[in-house]
């Protein structure tokens, strides 16, 4: 049975679109409805996933299981290998030329029926290129396998017998193949009883650095053990690492300084607790010195499994652990460390169900991580549980996070409707997480929203279960009943009984009743203005929308800006924020008076602000307002001449009222004579046009006597 994970929708208004294939964080189940435990999971060099493990035969026996999925988590084909005794999957490696080495168990294919190294060789869609046994009378078994740039192949694991010395007890194995299955090298790891290794990995330098265990016979428990050896499969050097009760290392990596990291884990004892499983994390120079170490001693276990160095100073452990979860139960955990050994982030998944295991990480091309292995669900419809496990490829992002809802729309924007008119979105729901989702809303009942669920498979509080087959869709309906903002949320929440996993997100969903404001006018510009004058100007306020228009406020910013409002009649001021609201019906206009009356010359500005309920509120009108100057009539008691404008920009009137003038005479504030001329007619013009700017002083001759007056000149 085939199965597909859907792992993101893009559905937009009513109409729904068919499912689109992206890159994606995801999480992905075999379902085959037998036993099967992922071991390792690499990223393909197509950008897809490919996975070993095994599954559960008719017999209860064991078949080696091999999948492909593509970069999104969609099955492309699984194989199984095997024959009429057990097999088991562990690692895998892909070459240059898309095909991939299996480095798996094998009870069938030797006479006596003991677990041997069977290794494969399959082209890029499953199909057996060829197979290579080794093995001796005891249990064999290949734990890693990794292919170099070269297309050299390197697998790692145990081997029983294949020293005379020590006939009767297992040793560490590493093996050098070419693509052909043909042995190049090998090398016996033998540090003192019972050597199993665990991972291999190559360091920049071309060699291999294995961790394992070893049985400590002098402390009487198992041990850390590492080797490093060159390329031509000379040992550098080896170091066991004792401590204070039985340890074990199931990962090792290389930081890009050349100090290696090794994961494993210590039976310890805490307060209040029995003996667990702790991890432990050592960071080593490259040749074997311990720099640092790390023990986390809590009640529970938490087994690292494997390592993957990510940047200059940072790594990321994989593995599984009760302590985890709080509880019995087995979780997964995805975490990240620094060179000091201390975490940056940890992830938790599955663990509502017995067993849940991971075994391998690698970060992906998109610096993301992908982790094999596998978890255990209850397929039970009833009271009475059936576990049933289920190969895994858990894709996370950069920061060990899988999102777990995928949501089409979040938030949920309707944006501007018109008031009492209807319209509806679609939002669609995945759930990539391994435990089922709950969602509930506040806007059920429609008689106290303007939001209603009204359409899809999900249309009220429900549960959805994990690794839904296909996506769930609600239809969403929006009538606003006036021109507000209006906000709901439909609320998500993962958990299963009292597991400590529950993480609520909220989705909100929001919309906003519309109305709409035009002007008549974008500037009131008053140009020249007499100063002391007053000029008036109107501009219209529009209702173009399709609802009522409501005016909340308008004010004139700053205060005493020399602009004011006036009532129709162009008398008197209005304060517009001592009236009510104002209500403009559709189709309808509202009309404002502006009156300018500057005190004293210059330039004015100020904006007229409109606040009411239309889209873009508040509105802004530009005030531009000049002053011209003084219309100044200077009289005099005794000689009767006036003089304006003052200021002036250019010319300058001299007016005799009951006089003769005989000669005028200007000069600047430095006394220097710039004008001196008869003058005799009953109003003199005067030019200034071409002096600058500043105070003048203007003397004028005539048969009343002498007139002195300071004139002013600007642009």
């Amino acid at each position: 049975m085939k199965k597909y994970f859907t792992f993101l929708v893009v559905l937009s208004f009513i109409s729904l679109i068919p499912l689109q294939a992206q890159n994606f964080e995801f999480a992905y189940e075999t379902g085959l409805g037998n036993a099967d435990r992922g071991r390792s999971v690499i990223q393909t060099n197509d950008g897809g996933y490919a996975s070993i493990g095994y599954t559960q035969t008719e017999a209860n026996g064991t078949d080696i299981l091999f999948i492909r999925t593509d970069s999104g988590g969609q099955e492309i084909f699984r194989k199984t290998y095997g024959g009429s005794y057990d097999e088991r999957g562990y690692s895998l490696a892909q070459l240059s030329d898309e095909s991939f080495v299996l480095a798996c168990m094998s009870k069938s294919f030797n006479d006596s029926h003991n677990e041997d190294w069977y290794i494969l060789k399959v082209n890029q869609i499953g199909d057996i290129l060829w197979t290579k046994n080794i093995g001796n009378s005891g249990v064999d078994i290949p734990y890693k396998v990794i292919a170099t740039t070269d297309d050299k192949v390197y697998i790692a694991g145990r081997v029983y017998g294949f020293q005379s010395a020590t006939l009767n007890t297992k040793d560490g194995y590493l093996l050098k193949l070419n693509t052909d299955g043909n042995i190049i090298w090998s090398h016996i790891v033998d540090y003192g009883t019972d050597e199993e290794i665990y991972d291999v990995y190559q360091c920049q330098n071309g060699d291999l650095a294995m961790c394992g265990k070893m049985y400590d016979s002098s402390a009487e428990y198992n041990t850390i053990v590492v080797n490093r050896v060159a390329s031509d499969g000379v040992e550098k050097w080896i170091t066991k690492y004792s401590l204070s009760s039985s340890n074990v290392s199931f990962g090792i990596t290389e930081m890009p300084n050349t100090d290696l990291i090794v994961v494993g884990y210590q039976s310890l004892w805490s307060s209040g607790c029995d003996y667990s499983w702790n991890l432990h994390l050592k960071r080593l120079s490259a040749n074997g010195d311990v720099l640092k170490e790390k023990g986390f001693r809590k009640c529970g276990d938490q087994k690292a499994r494997d390592v993957v160095a990510v940047t200059e100073d940072e790594f990321v452990v994989v593995g599984y652990g009760s302590r985890k979860l709080g509880g019995a139960s087995e979780g997964i955990f995805i975490e990240k460390y620094d060179t000091t050994l201390t975490v940056s982030w940890s992830r938790i998944f599955g663990g509502y169900e017995r067993w849940n295991e991971s075994y391998s990480v690698e970060q992906t091309a998109d610096s993301g991580f992908v982790c094999g292995g596998f978890l255990t669900n209850n397929k039970s419809e009833t009271s009475s549980p059936i576990y049933d496990e289920d190969m895994i490829i858990l894709k996370t992002d950069v920061n060990g996070k899988v999102d777990h809802l995928y949501v089409s729309e979040n938030p949920v924007l309707f944006g501007n409707v018109p008031v009492d008119s209807t319209v509806y979105d679609t939002i669609c729901f995945v759930n990539h997480s391994f435990l089922p989702i709950r969602f509930s809303n506040h806007f059920d009942n429609s008689s106290q929203s303007n939001f209603a669920i009204v359409a899809g498979e999900y249309t009220g509080n429900d549960y959805v279960n994990p690794r839904a087959a296909d996506t769930l869709y609600s239809v969403i309906r929006f009538t606003p009943r006036d021109t507000l903002d209006y906000a709901e949320e439909i609320d998500v929440l993962w958990g299963y009984g009292t597991w400590s996993l529950s993480h609520e997100i909220n989705i909100p969903v929001v919309g906003r009743g519309r109305a709409e404001a035009e002007f008549s006018i974008d500037t009131i510009d008053y140009e020249e203005t007499t100063v002391n004058s007053q000029e008036v100007e109107k501009f219209t306020i529009f209702n173009s929308g399709t609802t009522l228009l409501r005016l909340y406020a308008l004010r004139i910013e700053p205060e005493n800006s020399g602009f004011t409002f006036v009532n129709n009649a162009k008398q008197g001021s209005l304060d517009y924020s001592e009236l009510e609201n104002i209500d403009i019906a559709i189709g309808d206009s509202y009309e404002v008076f502006v009156q300018f009356e500057p005190e004293t010359e210059g330039i004015y500005q100020a904006h007229l602000i409109i606040e009411s309920n239309a889209v873009n509120s508040p509105d802004s009108i530009a005030l531009k307002g000049e002053a011209d100057g003084f219309l100044l009539v200077d009289e005099l008691e005794n000689n009767g001449v006036l003089v304006y404008p003052n200021p002036c920009k250019s010319k300058v009137y001299i007016e005799s009222l009951n006089s003769k003038f005989s000669e005028l005479k200007i000069t600047d504030i430095s006394g220097r004579i710039i004008i001196q001329k008869a003058i005799s007619q009953k109003v003199e013009i005067i030019d200034l046009s071409g002096f600058k700017n500043g105070l003048y002083i203007m003397s004028i001759y005539g048969t009343k006597g002498l007139v002195v007056k300071k004139i002013f000149k600007i642009e």
